[in-house]
């Protein structure tokens, strides 16, 4: 996490995060009240074992921090916490975000999600995310949604570009474009000797 005055490296101390440049402090809530997306997903199997679905999650959070979308990822997002901070900083960023992804390569782990998240499935804009499964397979509560199929070349993109159209940030988009097109049009040329 950063500061929101200088962007400092904020440390948690005694209680509050402190950032190293400036010393300014913040309580552990108030650093989630801007949270514009946030990233539920299940992190563990029943064997204590990070899930594919924690890994994709991480793709996720990597990809719209490097847009300037402030992202919650409970594995980065609350590390260095204790277990009942970790549950209040969940409920505050979930609350307070604006976009709701729901990422799950199972039908299972989508059922836990539902049950953790079903109250907000009407108060919040949803994007539901799947990978390894088929679409048919996901709860009919969260498949009035439109689903997203990470296994599909370019989703992760996809994604990128409706999460910043959903938060108005249109023109962000046409860069995005822009940047893509320059960048396919750039040919490599290989090299191959015996």
């Amino acid at each position: 996490m950063k500061c929101k005055i200088c962007g400092g490296t904020l440390s948690l101390i005694n209680g509050a995060y402190e950032c190293e440049n400036c010393q300014n402090r913040y309580e552990i809530f108030s650093l989630y009240e801007n949270t514009e997306v946030a990233i539920c997903y299940v992190e563990s199997d029943d064997f204590g074992r990070r899930t594919k679905d924690s890994v994709i999650a991480q793709e996720i959070y990597s990809r719209l921090q490097s847009l300037n979308i402030n992202t919650f990822y409970q594995r980065i997002s609350v590390e260095n916490l204790s277990y009942e901070q970790i549950e209040r900083a969940c409920v505050s960023a979930i609350d307070n975000a604006k976009i709701l992804i729901l990422l799950s390569g199972s039908k299972e782990h989508f059922s836990k999600l539902l049950a953790q998240n079903k109250e907000l499935l009407t108060k919040k804009k949803i994007i539901p995310i799947y990978f390894d499964m088929n679409a048919y397979d996901i709860p009919s509560e969260i498949s009035v949604y439109q689903a997203m199929n990470f296994d599909n070349v370019g989703a992760i993109e996809d994604l990128a570009k409706n999460i910043l159209i959903s938060l108005g940030r249109n023109n962000e988009v046409d860069y995005l474009e822009r940047n893509r097109k320059a960048f396919s049009k750039k040919k490599k040329i290989t090299l191959i000797t015996c």
